[in-house]
């Protein structure tokens, strides 16, 4: 959401990707990888972009990190480029505008210079999206 809402509601205003989009590899990268399909979480077709949400979850243990690096590995053989947010980036509002930027130069988007307002509004549509989340995080973190 933080992508892809108008700025006027404090997101990006970036076109919306192909959400859990199905790929077949080509052969090669089926040979890397040993993977007969991926599903690519937010994925833009015509610029070859796959934004992965790697959570702590399953990608941080060593083999949710050896099989990102496979998967990474295999992607960049069909030429698309493979962009990771993490928890941490999600959760830190310079962290993610930075990847943000990233994200919108690789897909060819131009960002408009930064206003006050904008600032503003993103602070308010983080803050209604994470804001279940920070509690619970302020909970872990007290005891």
């Amino acid at each position: 959401m933080f992508l892809c809402l108008k700025r006027t509601m404090g997101g990006y205003g970036l076109p919306f990707p192909k959400l859990n989009f199905p790929i077949e590899p080509t052969s090669a990268a089926r040979k890397a990888a040993h993977k007969q399909r991926y599903v690519l979480d937010l994925y833009w077709p015509k610029r070859k972009i796959d934004v992965e949400y790697d959570s702590d979850s399953y990608h941080a243990s060593s083999e949710g990190i050896a099989s990102d690096a496979q998967r990474r590995n295999a992607l960049q053989l069909m030429d698309v480029t493979v962009i990771t947010v993490t928890r941490g980036q999600l959760y830190n509002a310079a962290s993610f505008d930075r990847t943000a930027r990233i994200i919108a130069a690789s897909i060819g988007v131009r960002l408009p210079k930064t206003s006050q307002r904008w600032i503003s509004q993103k602070q308010m549509l983080r803050y209604v999206l994470l804001k279940n989340e920070t509690k619970t995080e302020r909970k872990g973190n007290s005891t």
